[in-house]
């Protein structure tokens, strides 16, 4: 797969597909790459919003270099190139191809209501050369499509349907539940085994999680006017503004099919629940003790977006391209009520970066078709893939760059973008922090960057780690430093005075501080707080400069008896009394009691070596602009 399909929605089949759903059709016209003459689409209907796998088999030389083009059904010809100038085309961009270029796959973008022709080209680029074409006998048909939630239930219990936008604007609305794989684009009357009303269908008041007009819930059928559903087969979910047959239109339908089961199915239980689209997942599935559904041998377990086949499928009828798309995961047996399943990293996301999909695990008694299913269908979710390899980051509302800093205490907000796999649906879970500290008010602001609230780390480079239900990501290259920023009260006090200093900041608690006396040097081994001037400060501190040397500039005072309250508090007598005047050795201060500390602003600066400020392991504060104290007369 090209490295550029990362950084757009896609779908990855947990399996390559066999057999292909006999939908569509295309002709290839030859004009630029030689193929076969035929290529089967697996479905007629695709979401007006967006975000619909469309699968392309049969052909002999697809390649992830050719590119999708969707063009209304009023053209009477696909353009020859891609760029030709045709009203309401809508460009979908490169396909996704398999080795041997008989099966490839294209994510669909935002398409208005209508139908259309899917044409092929040799590339991508303006100039690129029409290579296949659809008859016109089989056109795509973009319609609602609503997520349906949950896919398995019993007559009388409800689901329901859940659209990304305002599409339940009617005053009613009614639902069947169609055998197949396409709903009827209008309402037909209802047939035995075949089209099956609901029982009921009522609109969502309007929520947090579900605005207005966005969600209606389904009654499954269970009354002798509206037969119960035939276990074990997939239905869609196709609802009408009304019941006259052959003009009330479609309104949405579901993006997977239901099915119900026997009751009598033991339930299994997942772990975990969830993990990540394109990376291999090891999960097991727990049936009760008693019920001891796989003592006939090693089971076989498929997974479906759609509900679960009642009886195993042919091999031939897995994969992509097939209308109930079941993939095969790798089972190992346990015991006779326990076993391990793994799936494998090419693991399906549809719909966007942003989006969790619900799969159905389906355990069969074994890899035989036909064979039969031994549990009710398990339900995992798949996040899409988290990628922090873009990362970058915001200060306090600036401009983003690649790395960051701020201060020690925290307290900074900062927003993070450049990624992907954000998930945008409320309630999703979205965690992020920073060498371990956690971010605090982390907000969501689109699928690719989060907003939030730094808090207390000790100074250095660390990381930025993430987690969504695909699990954690963590960069790579400590693209954020913590500063040794403090604040500092009192920030003020009059000169020939000890004022007692609260100094608030991070990373406190690893360090042991000293006192600083003249004629006695600082020691490599211990932390001190110092009264700085600009003339200190602006210094470029170079590798195994000191602390103070007589060659100066040295620091003006400093702050002694240092108490640690915390890793993030420190408590310390500043002495404006007395002044360090200069130094007889090298880190050995020279204090000339009652030379007061003159007028002025200062900075108080926490040095944690007291030989050198810039080795590899040592820092000094970088100073924030609440660290600094004024000495004057009030």
């Amino acid at each position: 797969m090209r490295k550029s399909t990362a950084r757009r929605p896609g779908h990855r089949p947990l399996k390559a597909g066999g057999a292909a759903a006999a939908a569509a059709v295309l002709v290839l016209a030859g004009t630029a790459t030689p193929a076969s003459a035929a290529i089967t689409l697996n479905t007629t209907q695709v979401a007006i919003a967006g975000g619909t796998v469309l699968y392309l088999t049969g052909g002999t030389a697809l390649a992830d270099t050719m590119a999708v083009r969707f063009v209304p059904s009023t053209e009477t010809n696909c353009p020859a190139t891609y760029g030709a100038g045709v009203t309401g085309a809508v460009p979908g961009g490169l396909i996704d191809a398999a080795s041997g270029g008989t099966t490839a796959h294209v994510t669909t973008p935002a398409l208005p209501a209508g139908t259309y022709k899917t044409c092929i080209y040799d590339d991508a680029t303006a100039a690129g050369d029409l290579v296949a074409t659809e008859t016109t006998a089989n056109l795509l048909t973009a319609v609602n499509i609503a997520a349906l939630s949950p896919t398995t239930g019993q007559a009388t219990e409800k689901v329901t349907l859940t659209a990304s936008s305002a599409i339940f604007t009617g005053t009613a609305y009614t639902t069947q539940f169609v055998a197949g794989t396409e709903c009827p684009v209008t309402y037909t009357a209802p047939l035995a085994g075949t089209r099956i009303n609901a029982t009921s269908t009522v609109k969502v008041a309007g929520t947090t999680a579900l605005p207005a007009n966005t969600a209606v819930t389904v009654t499954v059928p269970g009354t002798a006017a509206a037969p119960t559903l035939t276990l074990g087969t997939p239905y869609l979910l196709c609802s009408y503004a009304g019941t006259t047959a052959g003009t009330t239109p479609l309104a949405a339908r579901s993006n997977v099919t239901f099915a119900s089961f026997d009751k009598t199915l033991p339930a299994v239980t997942v772990v975990p629940t969830g993990g990540s689209s394109g990376e291999a997942t090891n999960l097991t599935l727990t049936a009760p003790t008693a019920s001891a559904p796989f003592a006939a041998g090693v089971p076989e377990v498929l997974a479906t977006r759609n509900s679960c086949p009642l009886t195993r499928p042919a091999t031939s009828a897995l994969g992509a391209a097939t209308g109930l798309e079941p993939y095969a995961a790798t089972p190992l047996k346990i015991t006779n009520f326990k076993v391990a399943v793994t799936l494998p990293a090419n693991a399906v996301i549809v719909g966007g970066k942003d989006v969790t999909t619900p799969w159905n695990l389906c355990t069969y008694a074994s890899n035989v078709a036909d064979a039969a299913m031994v549990t009710a269908p398990a339900v995992f979710t798949v996040a899409a893939v988290l990628d922090l390899s873009g990362a970058e980051f915001a200060v306090e509302g600036g401009t983003a760059t690649p790395t960051a800093s701020g201060p020690a205490q925290g307290g900074q907000s900062l927003t993070v973008s450049g990624l992907e796999g954000v998930p945008t649906s409320a309630g999703a879970t979205l965690t992020a922090s920073l060498g371990g500290s956690p971010l605090t008010n982390v907000t969501v602001i689109d699928a690719t960057s989060f907003s939030g609230t730094t808090t207390a780390h000790a100074p250095g480079a660390v990381n930025l780690s993430v987690t969504t239900a695909s699990g954690t990501k963590t960069t790579t290259g400590a693209p954020y430093t913590f500063t040794y920023g403090i604040n500092v009260t009192p920030n003020t006090a009059p000169t020939d005075t000890a004022p007692v200093l609260d100094i608030i900041g991070a990373g406190f608690g690893e360090l042991t501080f000293g006192d600083v006396a003249t004629a006695a040097p600082l020691d490599a081994d211990e932390s001190y707080v110092l009264l700085t001037n600009n003339e200190w400060n602006s210094q470029t501190f170079g590798t195994g400069l000191p602390a103070v040397t007589a060659a100066g500039p040295n620091p003006t005072s400093y702050c002694n008896s240092v108490l640690q309250i915390s890793d993030s508090e420190i408590i310390c007598t500043l002495n404006l009394s007395d002044s360090i005047t200069g130094a007889t050795a090298n880190h050995t201060p020279t204090i000339t009691p009652g030379t007061e500390v003159p007028d002025g602003t200062y900075t108080i600066t926490v040095i944690n070596d007291g030989e050198s400020v810039s080795d590899a392991a040592v820092n000094y504060s970088t100073v924030s602009s609440n660290s600094t104290f004024t000495v004057a007369s009030f």
